[in-house]
């Protein structure tokens, strides 16, 4: 595999950062649940905004440490958004790529009090995972996703379609 990707065309202009917020978590909570899911970790993020007018454009940044963690991809995928997007834009498709995976069973252990973070983080989205798989995707929800319900009943695991290379 050469990235795991996930995007969207929402029904509605994002026109706040909190409905911006709401869309990437659960873009980001996709991508990363299926890096967990084949054993993978990302050294990139990569992220695809439209706008309002139609225009697109791609933004990429590197991870200080390779991970499969939600909170690490978020943080990186809004970083990029909030440095590379006008604000008062609207936004219209948003996407997030992990890129340069490599196999989670050759990553370089560290001390540093980050990687003990990530791995905690890492354990934490284990258990969201399994509750999703048990109980249903809306079992376990950000807070912040409560805000608006029109953007936070997009469930980006089930909805989501893939088409083959050829299919274009």
């Amino acid at each position: 595999m050469r990235g795991i990707v996930n995007s969207i065309t929402t029904k509605r202009n994002l026109e706040t950062y909190e409905d911006v917020k709401i869309v990437l978590y659960k873009l980001v909570e996709c991508v990363s649940e299926r890096l967990r899911k084949h054993g993978f970790v990302c050294s990139t993020v990569q992220i695809t905004i439209r706008d309002s007018s139609l225009m697109s454009y791609e933004r990429q940044g590197s991870l200080l440490i390779p991970c499969c963690t939600t909170n690490e991809i978020f943080d990186k995928a809004f970083e990029l958004f909030k440095a590379h997007h006008y604000p008062f834009v609207p936004v219209r498709k948003l996407g997030v790529r992990a890129c340069n995976l490599t196999n989670s069973n050759y990553v370089q252990m560290s001390f540093d009090k980050r990687f003990v973070d990530m791995q905690r983080h890492e354990k934490i989205d284990e258990t969201i995972d399994n509750l999703r798989c048990r109980f249903g995707h809306y079992a376990v929800q950000r807070g912040i996703s409560l805000v608006d319900t029109e953007l936070s009943h997009i469930n980006t695991t089930e909805d989501h379609v893939i088409h083959p290379t050829a299919y274009r």
